[in-house]
């Protein structure tokens, strides 16, 4: 007997956003491909934003999302640098 698999298939429709919202289980590949959940979304930020410079050669912009790491690290992404799993 073959095995009911209820999750939806990725490739079926390649060009289809998938959301991403609280509670939705992630990879962060610019933080070496962690799985983490989605624990705030910030919203859309403007195209204007203010950005801060963080020591020497840092400077950090809002991002939309944090991101709880399976390793209990606390990151902060944007929307392409989220993919859900």
């Amino acid at each position: 007997m073959a095995e009911q698999n209820d999750e939806p298939d990725r490739d079926e429709n390649p060009g289809e956003s998938i959301a991403v919202e609280v509670g939705t289980r992630v990879v962060v590949p610019s933080h070496a491909g962690p799985h983490g959940v989605v624990v705030d979304d910030f919203g859309e930020q403007p195209s204007n934003v203010t950005t801060a410079r963080l020591g020497d050669d840092t400077i950090a912009g809002p991002k939309r999302f944090a991101v709880v790491l399976d390793d209990g690290n606390l990151v902060f992404a944007d929307g392409e640098d989220v993919r859900p799993v």
